[in-house]
C-alpha cells in the first residue's frame, strides 16, 4: 500500500507530464504550420523530405517532388 502523500505526488507528476506533452505538441504544431492557412510550412517540408529521402535510400526506391 502506498502512502497518500506518495499517491498525490505521483498523480501530480503524471498530470504535469501530460500538460507538458500537450504543450510540446502545440508548440510543434505552431512551428510547422502556417497560422493563416493551416497548411504545412517550409520547416515541415524540410523534415518530411529528409525522412522520405532516408526511407528511399534504405529501400532503394525513387522519390519525386
Amino acid at each position: 500500500m502506498i502512502s497518500p502523500e506518495l499517491q498525490v505526488a505521483i498523480e501530480l507528476a503524471l498530470a504535469k507530464h501530460a500538460h507538458d506533452a500537450a504543450a510540446a505538441r502545440d508548440l510543434y504544431s505552431q512551428a510547422t504550420t502556417d497560422p493563416l492557412t493551416g497548411l504545412a510550412n517550409r520547416r515541415q517540408l524540410d523534415a518530411t523530405l529528409e525522412a522520405e529521402w532516408g526511407r528511399c535510400r534504405q529501400t532503394g526506391s525513387s522519390l519525386a517532388v
